[in-house]
């Protein structure tokens, strides 16, 4: 179909790029301005003779060094293939869009673009036009007229919900992938990559953050021990005593000081020494994400930073345990 038959208005300088396809700005027939991402030519062959070259140097690391044996990096570039193959399917991504749209519909201030669907193939995706800047890009004036730290609460609650709750997350949040809209809201744009967390993983980082929270430096050690696959040089009663070392570090913290970030990467950090991590599946096949039921009062929890408590946090485990959760 010609450009002039589907869109009143088709802008040929992109208004954003990257290395799989760039970003027009356009509007449909019916005026309504919508963002059109076209793939590049023979992005895909080029990028399966890269992988090919990936897959090899795996091989060579996976064979001949400690590193590669450890973190299994043979399954790493597979998994990385797979992953960047489903991005190049655009209709995987119009998928995500709608699922994470809908499992965030309760976030008045978080914006997800949604596909137009008749005008989206494997490498066209036609979505809302979101107006706005890269949350990067606002001059030290510009940011008195922001609400921040309410809008840095709510991306908070969103990715808490996402990732503890839901399982189903936006996995490439970096700055050009978050915009502050003309009407002071959040939008999360490019859904190509999203992450699941399995039902089980996700408990047993939930009860992490629990313990950790509680000071209970035993049972974090428990939790983490369950992730992952221990490897040869794995040694459990180290690992327990620096994990015991950090919880009670921070054990008489308080909630508005503890930076719960940093101590799961530390603890992350600790684990990786002895044991190969456990994977959390990141890719865009949009077909298996959460969705809401309709009709329904949303039982998820709307967990708040500052409420970021034992109470706050045994509620989460409870809803995200609760049967009849998702459909």
């Amino acid at each position: 179909m010609r450009i002039s038959k589907a869109f009143s208005r088709f802008d040929r300088e992109p208004i954003a790029a990257a290395s799989l396809g760039q970003v027009h700005r356009a509007a449909l027939r019916d005026g309504r301005p919508v963002a059109v991402k076209v793939q590049r030519p023979a992005i895909r062959e080029q990028i399966a003779e890269d992988l090919e070259a990936f897959r090899e140097i795996a091989q060579v690391l996976a064979g001949h060094t400690e590193v590669g044996k450890r973190f299994d990096i043979e399954s790493m570039v597979e998994d990385f293939r797979k992953t960047l193959m489903r991005e190049l399917d655009y209709r995987q991504e119009a998928q995500n869009m709608v699922a994470l749209g809908a499992a965030l519909r309760d976030f008045e201030r978080i914006v997800v673009p949604q596909p137009v669907d008749d005008y989206t193939t494997t490498r066209v995706l036609t979505m809302d036009f979101i107006a706005g800047a890269k949350v990067t890009s606002l001059s030290p004036l510009g940011r008195i007229d922001v609400d921040g730290r309410g809008l840095a609460e709510e991306l908070f609650r969103a990715y808490l919900q996402q990732i503890l709750v839901d399982g189903f997350f936006h996995a490439d949040p970096h700055p050009g992938n978050v915009f502050l809209t003309d009407d002071g809201s959040i939008a999360l744009l490019d859904l190509g990559m999203v992450g699941r967390i399995a039902p089980t993983l996700r408990d047993h980082l939930l009860k992490l953050v629990i313990a950790v929270s509680e000071g209970r430096g035993e049972e974090a050690a428990d939790q983490v021990d369950t992730i992952g696959e221990r490897l040869e040089s794995y040694d459990e009663r180290e690992l327990r005593r620096r994990i015991g070392e950090l919880v009670g570090a921070v054990q008489h913290t308080t909630m508005g000081e503890l930076q719960m970030g940093r101590i799961v990467m530390e603890l992350a950090r600790m684990d990786r020494r002895v044991r190969r991590p456990h994977p959390v599946r990141a890719d865009n096949a949009g077909e298996d994400a959460p969705a809401p039921r309709r009709g329904r009062p949303d039982p998820r929890p709307q967990l708040r930073p500052e409420r970021l408590d034992p109470p706050e946090l045994h509620r989460a485990a409870s809803a995200a345990d609760a049967p009849e959760h998702f459909t």
